[in-house]
């Protein structure tokens, strides 16, 4: 198997405090991570720790199939630094 490293860093012009909640709130979550505006986010799951694991689910309404995935944290050091694994 192997692994790949992807780095991403944006800036929002926002308080770091919300946009790091975008990130981790699962209600967050499910109102902005979606693929198209019809699309859903029924699955949220953050456990906000390192070694914690997140999961988010997307639905295709017009197909009714869902898509997931997740992985674990590595580094949470809010609200300036945030690191997955997916």
């Amino acid at each position: 198997m192997s692994t790949a490293t992807l780095s991403l860093e944006r800036s929002f012009d926002a308080p770091r405090a919300a946009v790091f909640a975008a990130w981790t709130d699962p209600e967050g979550l499910r109102r902005w991570w979606a693929a198209g505006p019809d699309w859903d986010t029924p699955v949220a799951e953050v456990d906000l720790r390192v070694g914690g694991s997140v999961r988010v689910v997307m639905r295709d309404p017009d197909k009714d199939v869902e898509y997931g995935g997740g992985g674990r944290y590595t580094e949470v050091e809010p609200p300036t630094r945030l690191a997955f694994t997916w």
